[in-house]
């Protein structure tokens, strides 16, 4: 492994280091996700352009275009 990867890597661990493990999911927790994932897959199929961007903002998502030429 070379330094990068090295002292990157020492970065990350020191950070897990400082970070609090999360809270476990209840089993109803589990049980809503179903349901509220179906509600989220709605709203973003009905959003319009900028509401639909804001969504994928705040989910962290992106989208990306790939052409190929042939």
């Amino acid at each position: 492994m070379d330094q990068r990867r090295q002292a990157e890597r020492a970065q990350l661990e020191a950070d897990l280091r400082g970070t609090t493990p999360p809270e476990p999911v209840s089993t109803g927790e589990i049980a809503e996700l179903p349901e509220r994932v179906g509600d989220l897959a709605q709203t973003a199929a009905t959003a319009g352009p900028d509401d639909k961007a804001e969504l994928y903002r705040e989910l962290g998502l992106r989208k990306t275009f790939h052409h190929q030429n042939n």
